[in-house]
């Protein structure tokens, strides 16, 4: 069945119907490294096709809701790593549609992004890029050892990435991540209005300590 055979699978779904490119990934290949965005999504694209020709070939001939209903689990995991593939998707064409409005090094650290976002993901579910062998267990190392090192490339930028979703105070709700950069002095004020430290007497003092420190008061041995 070709993608042209079938015209109602359109938009991000017609991959599912592509062959792919099979056997191993590319990822870590020289020239290729751990960054590139076609084969990131390749990997995505490959383990979703294969999650969903395994669940419908369980399905056989079943109806719709026969197949869901018997293998519904199988069905829900295709369905979230189609999701996955769609972000990156969309995330991969936002990052290069914004390239011509923005500086090379503000466009180098949403690559960076991108790249982490892409490679963390898989990391968190690395059994289902692995287990056909398309991800090998070396590839899988290298990708965790990449996502590392991502970090801590993105660790001077972190502050600015969250600014520039320019959320307000009252939506963050954090005394770390508020606007004016007084940290401690927020942090100070969130302790005294905690609703713990409004009593000087912490609760269960009365009921559980009183007693035991007024019956041991004089009677140290030091």
């Amino acid at each position: 069945v070709t993608v042209e055979e079938v015209p109602s699978a359109s938009g991000a779904a017609r991959y599912l119907l592509q062959s792919g490119s099979g056997g191993a990934s590319s990822l870590g290949r020289p020239g290729v490294g751990y960054r590139d965005f076609d084969a990131l999504l390749s990997a995505y694209a490959h383990t979703t096709r294969r999650q969903v020709a395994a669940a419908a070939t369980r399905a056989g001939t079943s109806g719709a809701d026969e197949a869901m209903s018997r293998d519904m689990v199988a069905w829900i995991k295709a369905a979230k790593a189609h999701c996955a593939y769609v972000v990156l998707l969309n995330f991969v064409d936002a990052v290069a549609e914004s390239k011509s409005r923005v500086s090379g090094a503000t466009s180098a650290v949403m690559d960076r992004l991108v790249a982490l976002h892409a490679l963390a993901t898989m990391d968190d579910h690395m059994g289902d890029f692995i287990e056909d062998g398309h991800v090998t267990a070396a590839q899988a190392g290298a990708i965790r050892g990449e996502v590392v090192a991502l970090l801590a490339e993105l660790r001077p930028d972190a502050a600015a990435l969250v600014d520039s979703f320019a959320l307000d105070d009252y939506f963050l709700n954090s005394s770390l991540g508020a606007s004016d950069g007084d940290v401690y002095t927020r942090l100070y004020e969130e302790v005294q209005d905690a609703p713990f430290n409004k009593s000087h007497v912490p609760p269960g003092y009365a009921e559980l300590l009183h007693a035991r420190l007024i019956k041991g008061a004089g009677r140290s041995k030091l």
